[in-house]
């Protein structure tokens, strides 16, 4: 925990003695009050927790998180941004690799060996969903496709499912958006490709079935179709009941797994972003965060629309998508323990300065 605040915290130092304002300039009106809002709640919501302190922690962290991303999005332009989303890209798939390297057990997902440590399959995902976004911004094509490659490769290593298809969906509306922005000939090469694609899979489609059912454990008793998303089902019942016994400051942030804990007397949590940020802030907290993903989501929409310049904005929105789809079934929507979650609270606070002193677009 200490060493968590340490790495969320110290970029605040940076912020007070660089000749960068202190205090960041706002995207939006609604995201100023949504902000605002979540503030509230998220505080108030300390005082209802079970794990009171706990709860201060992470609310302490979750606000440093977003004035940090704040004061990203008010200085860095896109090349500023493209730079710093590929050395990361570089960075945490060399990182992801030594790990693989060193705690891969041949037969099991990456994560799930006895030497995973705090690591599991999905949050490996995550990071990998991350990195594959990111690696698009590498300008050198063949470290680009080397970099993506290796994303995906430790992608299928830990078998998640969640992360898989958020890939699928982020890589295909990045795709179609850069796709549609093209020339005729980039046009004319995404219609051969997909049509000899759809070809070569109509050849070998038993094969890619079988692949696909493995994969996706369709007929595993455990994490097959008739196993209730793995058991997230009770997960999503039990956590919509603490939301509705607190309907207003929740049950505290950070605490709906401590509770799922003595209700079911197992490890346990949401595994659903959304379920869980609104039983643990309640109603008018959770409206906040919404507001402010949604406002996001318009900003990088209208700084996707220019096709020279919008390379940055259409990544973040990718990242957006597939972030967004994990949420679904992974434990937390806004989250300072996992660098993807990190780059999601950055998406959603993008400002788009095109050149230092451009202001144009943060309205």
């Amino acid at each position: 925990m200490a060493l968590l605040a340490a790495g969320v915290v110290w970029p605040l130092c940076y912020f007070a003695f660089s000749s960068h304002p202190f205090i960041p300039r706002m995207p939006s009106v609604a995201t100023s009050i949504a902000l605002l809002v979540f503030t509230i709640f998220s505080l108030a919501s300390i005082y209802v927790s079970p794990i009171i302190w706990m709860s201060m922690g992470y609310v302490g962290m979750t606000l440093c998180a977003l004035f940090i991303a704040l004061q990203f999005s008010t200085a860095l332009t896109d090349k500023q941004f493209q730079k710093g989303l590929a050395i990361y890209a570089i960075a945490m798939a060399m990182l992801l690799i030594i790990y693989a390297i060193s705690h891969y057990e041949p037969g099991l997902r990456l994560g799930n060996g006895v030497n995973g440590g705090v690591f599991n399959p999905n949050a490996i995902g995550l990071v990998s969903l991350s990195i594959v976004l990111s690696s698009l911004a590498i300008p050198k094509w063949w470290v680009r496709y080397m970099v993506l490659a290796l994303a995906l490769v430790i992608l299928v290593l830990t078998g998640s499912r969640s992360a898989s298809v958020g890939v699928v969906l982020a890589l295909s509306f990045v795709i179609l958006k850069r796709t549609k922005q093209g020339g005729i000939g980039i046009k004319w090469a995404f219609v051969i490709g997909g049509v000899a694609l759809s070809v070569i899979s109509m050849f070998f489609w038993n094969e890619i079935e079988a692949i696909l059912m493995n994969f996706f454990a369709v007929n595993d008793a455990y994490r097959g179709i008739g196993s209730g998303a793995t058991g997230r089902m009770d997960a999503w019942i039990q956590t919509w009941g603490l939301f509705t016994s607190h309907p207003f400051f929740g049950v505290g942030f950070r605490a709906h797994d401590n509770l799922l804990h003595a209700l079911v007397k197992t490890e346990s949590s949401a595994h659903n972003g959304y379920l869980s940020l609104l039983a643990e802030i309640g109603l008018f907290g959770f409206a906040a965060v919404v507001v402010m993903v949604f406002s996001g989501v318009i900003r990088l929409l209208r700084a996707a629309r220019d096709a020279e310049n919008g390379l940055i904005a259409v990544i973040l929105l990718g990242l957006c998508i597939g972030y967004g789809f994990m949420a679904i079934f992974e434990r937390y929507l806004l989250n300072v323990g996992n660098p993807t979650s990190l780059l999601f609270i950055l998406a959603i606070l993008y400002q788009g300065r095109k050149t230092v002193g451009d202001v144009s677009t943060a309205s």
